[in-house]
């Protein structure tokens, strides 16, 4: 039986990340292949997918991706070969979900199209992303929780649902932790347009902080867009973007993190992304940290804070599963040497208390 025009599509994506030339190509694989191995392998053993291969295999660019020999496998493993339908409106990724154009600031082009697996990225993460979540998800059975913090439309939380779901997870629970409110306003509606039920995330406006105590929350106005930067500043501090104060900056009670980990006895995986304050409120809550929580994601905004994390955590006898350095710039008078920072790095962590 001849394969679908879907699946010769998203062989196309996986295994080449293009599309196909023509309507007469996607014609000509789908009769030619009975099965979707079979229109795969074919993918893969031409000079097209082994020259595509080879580039992401080479095994220094695997190390720069932060990538090991069989993670490619695994995420093409974790696709499976049934996306979405195509949205107007919106892009669908491997794990299924369907993300508003207008969330992340994609252009029309994009519009109704599958996202090609991320390796070495996609349109907001980076594959070390995905296959955290990928691990901590496998080192779970029946039971799996996770807080996104620093959250935006939630796009972490959205992923692992659809994820736990398809592992047959029975019981699940999401956090998802957010303090500006048209974030927190894409959130809610990231999650309806994913059919996620609500009593399945626990959506916190909250800013965490390393201890209790007010801290300064400014909104920005209503005719800026999209601002997933934004972070707490303590009375006195300047924007750490050299940004300009904005009307309403409000003083806020923060929720210390360690607080807000008491909440559950356990946490499967901890996504954390929170503009710089992330070693900060690392080690005030490391005692709950290794008490509670068995793998752990952290963003870090300088290469100061993610020598500052690897140091906390090294020390305090965590395993390092995978580390994505910062990439920066420089100019001269920046405000800080986050405000250098081209593209966040990422550490992901496991507790070896909790994990063996």
């Amino acid at each position: 039986m001849p394969i679908s025009r879907e699946e010769v599509i998203l062989g196309y994506r996986l295994v080449l990340g293009r599309w196909p030339e023509s309507e007469e190509v996607i014609a000509a694989h789908a009769a030619a292949h009975d099965s979707a191995e079979a229109f795969g392998e074919s993918l893969l053993s031409c000079e097209e997918g082994q020259r595509r291969t080879q580039h992401v295999m080479h095994p220094q660019v695997m190390r720069r991706l932060g990538l090991g020999p069989a993670d490619i496998e695994d995420l093409r493993a974790a696709s499976g070969l049934s996306w979405p339908p195509p949205r107007p409106g919106f892009v669908s990724d491997f794990t299924g979900i369907y993300t508003r154009l207008s969330l992340v600031g994609l252009p029309p082009g994009h519009d109704g199209r599958h996202c090609p697996l991320p390796i070495p990225s996609d349109f907001h993460a980076e594959a070390v992303e995905w296959l955290a979540l990928l691990r901590a998800l496998g080192a779970s059975r029946e039971r799996f929780v996770m807080a996104e913090l620093g959250a935006g439309w939630g796009p972490w939380t959205a992923a692992a649902h659809a994820l736990a779901r398809r592992h047959g997870v029975a019981e699940r629970r999401f956090y998802a932790v957010e303090a500006e409110a048209r974030n927190l306003a894409r959130l809610r509606t990231h999650l309806a347009d994913n059919a996620i039920p609500e009593e399945e995330v626990v959506v916190l406006d909250a800013v965490l902080t390393p201890e209790p105590g007010e801290v300064l929350w400014t909104e920005r106005p209503e005719t800026a867009g999209p601002d997933y930067g934004n972070r707490a500043r303590r009375p006195g501090e300047p924007d750490y973007r050299g940004f300009e104060a904005f009307e309403g900056a409000a003083a806020r009670p923060g929720l210390p993190f360690a607080e807000f980990l008491a909440r559950e006895p356990q946490w499967d995986f901890v996504h954390m992304d929170v503009q710089g304050w992330e070693e900060r409120l690392c080690r005030a809550a490391l005692p709950v940290l290794e008490e509670r929580v068995r793998f752990l994601l952290l963003a870090t905004h300088s290469k100061a804070l993610d020598a500052a994390c690897f140091e906390m955590f090294h020390a305090a006898g965590w395993h390092m599963l995978a580390n994505l350095g910062p990439v920066v710039g420089h100019a001269p008078g920046a405000p800080s040497v986050e405000a250098l920072t081209i593209c966040d790095g990422t550490q992901f962590w496991r507790n070896p208390r909790l994990v063996g």
